[in-house]
C-alpha cells in the first residue's frame, strides 16, 4: 500500500508539472500579445507619422496573426501529446499497481486458505483430543463409581458388624452392671448401718464434750462472778427466746445494774462462729425490749481457739475467754474493756 501511494504521488505531481509548464506558455502567449498589441500601437502612430496604407498595415497584421496563431496551435498540439503522454503513463503505472494488488491479493487468499485449513485441522485434532479424554474421564468415573459402591457395602457390613459387636458387648455389660449394683447396694446397706451407728455414738460424744465445757466456763464465772474489772450479779444460762420471726438460744449471761455479758460457748471455736454471736447480739435487745437499758457485751469462749479466731473476736471488740485449769485465762488487755452494743 505505500509503494502504491508512492506511485500515485510521482503521477500526481507530473501533472501538476505539466500543468504548471502550460500555465507558463499561456503567460508567455499573453505576454507575447501584448508585445504585438504594443507593436500594433506602435504601428499605427507610425501609420500616422508616415501614412502607411492601412493596406499594408492589414497584411501585417495578418501575417502577425497567422504566425502568432500557428505558434499557439503548435504549442497546444505539444500540451496534447504531454497530456496524452501523461495518461499514457497514469494508465500503465495503473495497470501495473492493479496487476501487483491481484498478485498480492492472491497470494494473501492463498496464505488465508493455507492458515484456515491448519486451523480446521488443528480443531479437528483438539476434537479427537476432547472425545479421547472425555471418554477416558466417563471410564475413569464409571471405575470410581464401582470402588466407591463396593467400599460402601463394605462399610455397611463393617457397620453392621461393628453394630453387632456392639450390642453383644453392651448386653454383657448391662449383665454386669446389674451384678455390680446388687453388690453395690448389699454394700450400701451394710455401711449405712454401720454409719448409723457411729453417728449415733459420736452423736452423743459431741454433744456430751459441748456439754462438759458449758459446765467447765459456767463452774468458772459462778466462782468468780466476774470477768478482769467487770463484776457481775446474776447468771443465766441456755436462754431462749421465740417470736414469730426470731428464735434465738444464749449459753451464758451475766448481768449487774448497767451491763450484760453474753458468753458463746463452743469446745473448738471456729473463726465462722465469731459470726453467730454478732447476730444472736444483734438480735437479743429484739427478743429482750426490757433490757434495752443495759450496755451488751459478748464474749467468746473456747476450750481450743484458733489464732484467726482471737484476731477477728479482737476485731470485732469481743472479750476472748480460755479455760486454764480451773480459772478463766482472759487473751484480751483487762485494763481495756472491749466495745459495748448501745442501745
Amino acid at each position: 500500500m505505500a509503494k502504491e501511494k508512492s506511485l500515485f504521488q510521482d503521477l500526481h505531481d507530473l501533472l501538476d508539472k505539466s500543468i504548471e509548464e502550460s500555465n507558463k506558455r499561456m503567460q508567455q502567449f499573453d505576454l507575447n500579445d501584448e508585445k504585438l498589441q504594443k507593436r500594433m500601437d506602435e504601428f499605427n502612430l507610425r501609420h500616422e507619422e508616415s501614412k502607411i496604407s492601412m493596406e499594408d498595415l492589414r497584411q501585417e497584421f495578418k501575417r502577425r496573426d497567422e504566425k502568432s496563431m500557428e505558434e499557439f496551435k503548435r504549442r497546444d498540439e505539444e500540451s496534447k501529446k504531454s497530456m496524452e503522454d501523461l495518461r499514457q503513463e497514469f494508465k500503465r503505472r495503473d495497470e501495473k499497481s492493479m496487476e501487483e494488488f491481484k498478485r498480492r491479493d492472491e497470494k494473501s487468499m492463498e496464505e488465508f486458505k493455507r492458515r484456515d485449513e491448519e486451523s480446521k485441522k488443528s480443531m479437528e485434532d483438539l476434537r479427537q483430543e476432547f472425545k479421547r479424554r472425555d471418554e477416558e474421564s466417563k471410564k475413569s468415573m464409571e471405575d470410581l463409581r464401582q470402588e466407591f459402591r463396593r467400599r460402601d457395602e463394605e462399610s455397611k457390613k463393617s457397620m453392621e458388624d461393628l453394630r453387632k459387636e456392639f450390642k453383644r458387648r453392651d448386653e454383657r455389660y448391662q449383665k454386669k452392671m446389674e451384678e455390680y449394683n446388687k453388690q453395690f447396694n448389699l454394700r450400701d446397706e451394710k455401711i449405712q448401718k454401720k454409719m448409723d451407728k457411729l453417728n449415733e455414738l459420736f452423736g452423743g460424744l459431741s454433744n456430751n464434750i459441748g456439754e462438759v465445757a458449758e459446765d467447765l466456763f459456767l463452774s468458772s464465772f459462778e466462782q468468780e462472778m466476774s470477768l478482769g474489772l467487770m463484776t457481775f450479779d446474776y447468771i443465766d444460762t441456755n436462754v431462749k427466746r421465740l417470736t414469730k420471726k426470731l428464735k434465738e438460744e444464749y449459753d451464758i449471761v451475766l448481768t449487774n445494774d448497767h451491763s450484760k455479758l453474753i458468753v458463746e460457748v463452743k469446745q473448738k471455736f471456729h473463726p465462722n462462729d465469731i459470726d453467730k454471736l454478732l447476730r444472736k447480739m444483734s438480735n437479743y435487745k429484739i427478743l429482750f425490749p426490757g433490757d434495752k437499758m443495759y450496755k451488751l457485751y459478748g464474749a467468746v469462749a473456747g476450750m481450743t481457739m484458733p489464732d484467726e479466731t482471737i484476731a477477728r473476736a479482737k476485731e470485732h471488740g469481743l472479750f476472748v475467754i480460755k479455760q486454764q485449769g480451773s480459772t478463766l485465762k482472759i487473751l484480751n488487755d483487762p485494763y481495756n474493756i472491749p466495745y459495748a452494743l448501745e442501745n
